[in-house]
């Protein structure tokens, strides 16, 4: 099985990077915790969606092809 949620959380890491630390030391824990909840509650009030492209019949596919060749 491939990682692919690792994939995203990879991609999420960097956005976090990117749009919350602007590339500068958080100076404290508490600036720290008042970043995070800003960056996270950003793609909530947009009501962000990932749009997901392996469907459960794929699943089942490719987990029948893999336990096959086993």
């Amino acid at each position: 099985m491939h990682g692919g949620w690792l994939s995203m959380v990879k991609i999420e890491i960097s956005v976090l990077e990117t749009e919350c630390s602007h590339r500068r030391r958080i100076p404290n824990i508490n600036t720290l915790q008042h970043e995070l909840t800003a960056w996270k509650n950003k793609p909530n009030d947009k009501q962000a969606r990932i749009n997901w492209r392996f469907t459960k019949e794929k699943a089942k596919e490719k987990f029948k092809l893999i336990k096959n060749k086993m």
